[in-house]
């Protein structure tokens, strides 16, 4: 479904699906309580006790489902709002393309990061054990070795290119071949420690999945209107396939066949999943949920809720345990006011911070 909005087209189930997007990486950032990597990070296992409340572990089980397929749907739609844009010559050269994708996504990526995200890490005791602060910096945030919710900036930016110099040759070839190199490509990324590189070898492959999509968009729609169905067969599939997944991958077996299975079984959830919540934004969107308010807020600050919200929960992680201790995470009360403090939180501040931005006429960082 199609609109215009001051002057440009709006598909209003991209947008609907953008929103919800949004919402579940924000939810998903906001039961971790360990990151550790060789660049910093922060730790609280060995304070709080081996033992989470009940609730706890119910919303880390749900953090583990939405990560079956949250950023490989984020990537398919990245990849569809480019084919739409594309198709129309926004990009006629490498210099507009690297013009554009530099200001959108490399510009918030290290304005962001040395700026927002690290000092808040910082202060968050995030470098606490760091035996060269800068290096960490410059190498775990700036370089993508370590931790950061930015990544997928950089990653973005490297598979636009990569997908803007194949487009001609795409044309030429069968899609299933393409889409069987790149799948192949993302299967095998793991071989490369360059986390930017690495990222985005493993993402074109979902990237090339919505740049096709867009194409049968509107076909797909005609389907779920006739057979509204599918939906609640789509939501059916994902749970048995993500239960699937968790039993292969309690299995402690490191032979490559597990390895190897427990990988394609997570791609299957990830498709899945990426069609549940289409067919849901398709259904949203159809309702006057897009008139509301608070939609159309969300809907505009999208970025900048990425961008913004993530960092506070080191900030909220080091004070709540701090004041309250392993409350936070082995009581129930505890850890449902943690948890619900983490969303609206991080939520609010980021939403702020997006708002306040725009008026400044700060435009490519919110």
């Amino acid at each position: 479904m199609t609109t215009h909005s001051n002057g440009k087209l709006r598909i209003l189930e991209y947008d609907t699906l953008r929103v919800i997007v949004t919402l579940l990486v924000i939810i998903g950032h906001c039961t971790y309580y360990v990151i550790s990597t060789p660049y910093g990070g922060c730790d609280y296992s060995l304070f709080i006790s081996p033992k989470l409340s009940m609730f706890w572990q119910v919303a880390e089980a749900f953090t583990a489902f939405i990560y079956l397929f949250h950023m490989p749907l984020y990537m398919a739609l990245s990849g569809a709002l480019y084919k739409l844009k594309n198709s129309n010559g926004a990009y006629s050269s490498y210099k507009s393309l690297i013009t554009d994708k530099a200001k959108k996504l490399l510009l918030p990526f290290i304005v962001v990061t040395l700026l927002y995200s690290v000092p808040l890490k910082y202060i968050s005791g995030y470098y606490v054990e760091s035996g060269n602060t800068i290096k960490d910096i410059v190498v775990g945030q700036v370089l993508v070795q370590g931790n950061t919710h930015l990544w997928f900036l950089p990653a973005l930016f490297l598979i636009f290119i990569i997908i803007f110099s194949l487009e001609k040759i795409m044309k030429k070839l069968s899609i299933w071949w393409i889409a069987l190199c790149f799948f192949v490509i993302s299967f095998a990324s793991g071989i490369i420690h360059i986390g930017i590189i690495c990222n985005a070898l493993h993402y074109t492959f979902w990237f090339y999945i919505g740049y096709l999509f867009e194409d049968h968009r509107e076909k797909v729609n005609t389907v779920l209107s006739k057979k509204p169905v599918i939906f609640f067969g789509l939501a059916i599939i994902l749970l048995i396939t993500g239960l699937l997944k968790k039993v292969i991958s309690d299995i402690s077996d490191t032979s490559e066949i597990f390895i190897i299975l427990e990988r394609l079984i997570g791609d299957i959830c990830a498709v899945f999943g990426c069609g549940f919540v289409y067919s849901l934004s398709y259904f949203l969107s159809k309702t006057n949920i897009i008139e509301w308010r608070l939609f159309k807020t969300i809907r505009a600050n999208t970025l900048g809720l990425y961008l913004y919200s993530d960092s506070w929960n080191y900030v909220i992680l080091s004070v709540s345990t701090g004041l309250f201790g392993n409350a936070v995470f082995v009581t129930n009360i505890g850890s449902v006011s943690m948890y619900i403090s983490r969303i609206v939180i991080t939520f609010s501040i980021a939403l702020a911070v997006s708002i306040l931005l725009k008026k400044l006429k700060f435009k490519y960082i919110c």
